[in-house]
């Protein structure tokens, strides 16, 4: 069983803007607000990147404005500003 993040690895994205990817392929960004002991986060400004039906990205967004997000549900977070977008190498 993985553990939770220490508080001080979340600390360092506070007022941050993240990039979030949940259980599912779901996929957000926002700015991080505040988190707790079980790593459950609160993102605000966030935006949901919408898939098709294929669960494939899409160009759409879909603005969802102030989330609170089970901790257990995040697969992965990263600062946006360290993420570049690279061509899908399997097209």
């Amino acid at each position: 069983m993985n553990s939770a993040p220490k508080k001080s690895d979340l600390e360092r994205f506070l007022n941050q803007k993240v990039f979030m990817r949940f259980q599912g392929g779901r996929e957000v960004s926002g700015r991080l607000k505040g988190f707790d002991e079980n790593t459950n986060v609160v993102l605000d400004e966030s935006v949901e990147y919408v898939r098709n039906t294929k669960n494939e990205p899409t160009q759409r967004k879909r603005h969802l404005g102030l989330l609170v997000v089970r901790g257990i549900t995040v697969e992965s977070m990263s600062a946006e500003e360290d993420m570049i977008e690279i061509e899908n190498p399997y097209n």
